[in-house]
């Protein structure tokens, strides 16, 4: 898990981490944050409520995936969903959540969305922080690893996704983090640019004690 010191510096560098990554994630992750995530804020308000198209579901999978590793197989699927198909799971998905983000609604949410082809548990988490970014965080490798602290290689399952929503929510409310997914975009960040945020973290003096035992260790 990064320190909150070295996430604070990485989040301030998010925009550099993007071109870092890709030339095409800048407009894409603008494409996610902004117009996708007003389309959705804007639609719960219709008659329908919220709800996603499939070119937008392949869109925000090509997003996913320009950010983290690419699976063209994947976008490929997304794409394969009826649009109707998509626009009703997604529906239904958002639909649960007007109430309540409580574990329980957003698991049950979860699942639905994971009945599309093509979408797991960190697609569908993304397209959930779509409906509240400020709760409910992309599980990405970056976050699960530098914002909540897995320590092993992912797995991807529900059950970790629970563990992982619960972790990232403690740590905002610990720390003050202005919501999941601020911490997430500086898990992210921190990840992808960590040689260079690790080498500019302040080092701790060596005490007495620690430089007796390097000096016996050179002995």
């Amino acid at each position: 898990m990064a320190n909150k010191v070295d996430l604070q510096r990485s989040l301030q560098r998010y925009d550099e981490a993007l071109a870092t990554k890709s030339d095409r994630l800048p407009e894409l992750d603008k494409w996610y944050r902004n117009e996708l995530r007003s389309a959705v804020q804007s639609r719960k308000s219709d008659e329908d409520g919220a709800y996603l198209t499939t070119a937008e579901l392949e869109k925000l999978v090509k997003w996913k995936l320009t950010r983290g590793k690419f699976r063209p197989r994947l976008e490929k699927l997304a794409g394969s969903n009826p649009d109707e198909i998509v626009k009703n799971t997604t529906k239904e998905a958002f639909s649960l959540l007007i109430e309540s983000t409580s574990l329980a609604k957003v698991k049950e949410s979860l699942l639905k969305l994971n009945t599309l082809k093509g979408i797991g548990p960190a697609t569908s988490s993304a397209i959930l922080s779509l409906f509240s970014p400020d709760s409910l965080p992309f599980m990405s490798d970056e976050a699960l690893k530098f914002g909540a602290g897995l320590n092993e290689k992912p797995k991807y399952t529900v059950s970790e996704w629970e563990w992982f929503i619960g972790k990232m929510r403690n740590r905002v409310e610990k720390e003050g983090w202005n919501g999941t997914d601020e911490l997430e975009k500086a898990a992210w960040s921190f990840g992808t640019l960590k040689p260079s945020i690790t080498s500019t973290t302040e080092k701790r003096p060596a005490t007495s004690e620690n430089s007796s035992q390097s000096k016996r260790k050179r002995t």
